[in-house]
């Protein structure tokens, strides 16, 4: 996977976007889980508006990037958000950076067309 939404910092990736069958349960994964260096910075995957920058659910802090043509980057368990709802950022810009104990030190990212999850390792490598 080639992307600038993590700038140095790429430890290992964690869960693939992916559709699971385990012990008779079906997991979806709908995005990536990466384990990153403490505190690296999170830069935009692309030019967007920042339409959510908050705690969201068991994703921790959320950063939701809305790309035009119905299109929506998801960056979850952020230690700090570098940016706030409304904001204008350009593709590679830091906009948040992962926790800062290496323990916890991990980033979600989803790729969306609309309500449909995509797979990011696809929609990053074009880039």
């Amino acid at each position: 996977v080639t992307s600038s939404a993590w700038q140095g910092g790429l430890l290992a990736v964690l869960v693939l976007f992916a559709c699971l069958r385990q012990l008779g349960t079906t997991m979806i994964h709908q995005g990536l889980l990466l384990e990153t260096a403490a505190s690296a910075a999170v830069a935009a995957v692309e030019s967007g508006r920042v339409i959510f920058a908050g705690p969201f659910r068991s994703y921790g802090r959320v950063l939701i990037l809305d790309h035009g043509a119905g299109f929506f980057s998801v960056y979850g368990e952020l230690g700090e958000l570098l940016t706030a709802k409304g904001s204008q950022v350009k593709q590679g810009e830091a906009i948040a950076r992962t926790a800062a104990e290496a323990s916890a030190a991990k980033l979600y990212l989803e790729i969306r067309r609309g309500a449909e999850a995509l797979d990011p390792t696809a929609w990053l490598e074009k880039r």
